[in-house]
């Protein structure tokens, strides 16, 4: 079983891995392993609102070119499942691709959603959490791969049961396990980077700036207010915002240890970066209103 956490929705767009689990399972669907680690996708982490992974974490994590021979390892030879297989499918084939431009290969799974669909007609949703609480298996911290994957896992007990003889199940478990990784040769040691939970880091320390009429100010992430407010609430102070350059006075952003370009250009250039709640307090200083 596998589950990626995502910068977005499609890797053709640029989305990218962020955290990958692989819980290993028996014949019958028995969990006997499992492996996780959050990944720098190297790029702004999208959704931190769905998946909840944090900068300062994903920024600690290895690539996924240094994970990749331990997770070809896990998966050379099994049967590769997933609930929303073709999602995961996609960003597994397009992540191997990054690393072996040469393969090609869009790999195949079994689906629990769809064979929950196939085995209980009547469910009238096959989201994750709709499916488990329909088998009463346990689903903790939702959008977490980890979490997800042993969740995922514990749908397949059932569907072996009921499917695992079936024509078409046993054809989509040959074609899986069957498929050709590409030889990385022995998996470097590489450390497994973790969630961490304390949500104060997220915070940014006071900064003293004061804004004067033309300073630009930049933002990154998916912040609380759309853009375009965020955009007309700096004009109408007389600010300007756009690309981040040197004579940028300050970037805000969702998550104050963004991977974002915007982010690395900001650390390079020394460019204050501030949280959505420490911005306003810049704001109203700036503007004499309170905001």
């Amino acid at each position: 079983m596998i589950d990626f956490e995502t910068t977005g929705f499609h890797p053709g767009h640029g989305h990218r891995v962020a955290e990958l689990a692989v819980v290993l399972t028996d014949l019958e669907g028995h969990v006997v392993d499992e492996w996780c680690t959050l990944v720098n996708p190297q790029r702004d982490l999208g959704p931190t609102h769905v998946h909840r992974i944090q900068g300062r974490d994903a920024r600690r994590a290895p690539f996924f070119g240094e994970v990749l021979p331990s997770l070809v390892e896990l998966l050379r030879g099994r049967v590769l499942v997933a609930h929303n297989a073709p999602f995961d499918m996609r960003f597994l084939g397009a992540e191997v691709s990054r690393v072996r431009p040469e393969w090609e290969v869009m790999p195949v799974g079994v689906c629990t959603q769809e064979w929950m669909g196939r085995t209980f007609p009547r469910l009238q949703k096959l989201d994750l959490k709709s499916c488990c609480t329909s088998l009463k298996v346990q689903l903790d911290g939702h959008h977490e791969a980890l979490s997800d994957a042993r969740a995922a896992a514990g749908l397949l007990p059932t569907l072996i049961k009921r499917n695992g003889e079936s024509e078409e199940w046993r054809r989509l478990a040959e074609a899986s396990a069957s498929i050709r990784w590409p030889d990385l040769g022995p998996p470097p040691v590489v450390r497994p980077e973790r969630r961490r939970s304390a949500e104060a880091d997220l915070a940014s320390a006071p900064i003293n700036v004061v804004l004067k009429p033309g300073d630009r100010v930049v933002f990154t992430g998916d912040l609380s207010k759309a853009r375009e407010e965020c955009v007309a609430e700096l004009q109408h102070f007389g600010f300007t915002t756009g690309g981040m350059t040197k004579a940028t006075k300050l970037l805000v952003a969702a998550d104050v240890h963004s991977l974002s370009g915007k982010a690395e250009k900001a650390l390079k250039y020394g460019i204050p970066i501030v949280d959505e709640r420490e911005y306003r307090k810049i704001l109203a200083r700036s503007t004499g209103q309170g905001i």
